[in-house]
């Protein structure tokens, strides 16, 4: 993963508990300090990565979601933490970490991001037992030992998920005149994605979804209601596209499009929009993750029954 979109992941991360929204991401863990216990972070990580199915994980240092505050920690700290975290961990194989420092308001947080595709990963169990090894499960916000349908999850192969490139992407938002607590918005991306030739991959669309959020805070999350993706070129050899989903059977560009109504956050906004998708495809409970940072471009004026129209684009030229 590049680091620009670590440092955009953690800051989606930080905007969200800054403005007191609870962390719904299940790849995402939040940390005030540096945990003393290594053998019970290990067995946490541990856990975090089999569930995650090969998806990347991320640890945020330094911010406290209980209190929705941000201490910040010592980034010098890190090498020694993880040093006797990863020690805890059986036949020296752990989530590969990458990690990067990111200053905020005087102090600063620690983003890692685990690379989570060895998985089974074990940890070593205290000593003194007749149990040496142990395999972690992350169940909510707790951690237990696998059970056998989770080990089959983990051992089972999974669907080979495509990888992928955004081009660019642009959105308007519109306020119309007799409508001023609706917004509509309209967000499309163009991406390239990068499937597999042997294998037909299928995203149901009631399984994807786009969000948008900007500053000020209450622009956050929002999720317009209607969600499609179609064929990126004309014509599309690889890309069989209908009401419904979007199949890959190779190599395509496609565009991601979501538009529709939602309430007006009540101010205008005032920077960049970041852009998350989510999509989900059929026989997997893996699902591909991106978002984009798309530059303001400011408000164009009212046009007939537009009474306020905003736009964002990345779109060159």
């Amino acid at each position: 993963m590049r680091l620009i979109e670590i440092e955009a992941w953690a800051l989606r991360i930080l905007e969200s508990v800054r403005a007191g929204h609870p962390i719904e991401d299940a790849r995402v863990e939040l940390k005030s300090e540096w945990p003393t216990d290594h053998m019970r972070a290990a067995r946490q990580l541990a856990g975090h990565a089999n569930a995650a199915r090969g998806e990347p994980i991320l640890w945020l240092f330094g911010i406290n979601e209980g209190e929705l505050s941000v201490p910040g920690v010592s980034a010098e700290e890190r090498s020694n933490w993880w040093a006797q975290v990863s020690a805890r961990f059986g036949d020296d194989v752990y989530p590969v970490p990458q990690d990067l420092a990111i200053p905020t308001d005087g102090v600063a947080v620690v983003a890692i991001v685990f690379e989570t595709d060895r998985a089974p990963y074990v940890v070593k169990v205290a000593e003194g037992g007749s149990i040496q090894f142990e395999v972690p499960w992350r169940e909510a916000t707790g951690v237990r030992t696998a059970k056998r349908s989770q080990l089959i999850l983990m051992l089972a192969e999974a669907i080979a998920l495509p990888g992928l490139e955004v081009f660019w992407a642009e959105v308007s938002a519109v306020v119309r005149e007799g409508a001023l607590d609706l917004l509509e918005l309209d967000a499309t991306a163009a991406c390239y994605f990068d499937s597999d030739p042997k294998a037909r991959i299928v995203f149901p669309f009631h399984r994807c979804r786009a969000t948008l959020s900007s500053t000020p805070s209450s622009w956050a999350n929002l999720e317009p209601p209607q969600f499609r993706m179609t064929a990126g070129t004309d014509p599309a050899t690889n890309v069989v596209a209908t009401d419904a989903d979007l199949s890959l059977m190779g190599p395509a560009r496609v565009a991601v499009q979501s538009w529709g109504q939602v309430a007006f956050p009540g101010e205008p906004p005032a920077g960049d929009l970041r852009m998350v998708v989510e999509l989900f495809p059929t026989r997997s409970d893996r699902g591909i993750f991106f978002e984009v940072l798309i530059p303001f471009k400011g408000e164009q004026p009212p046009d007939g029954t537009v009474r306020q129209r905003w736009s964002w684009s990345s779109k060159p030229g």
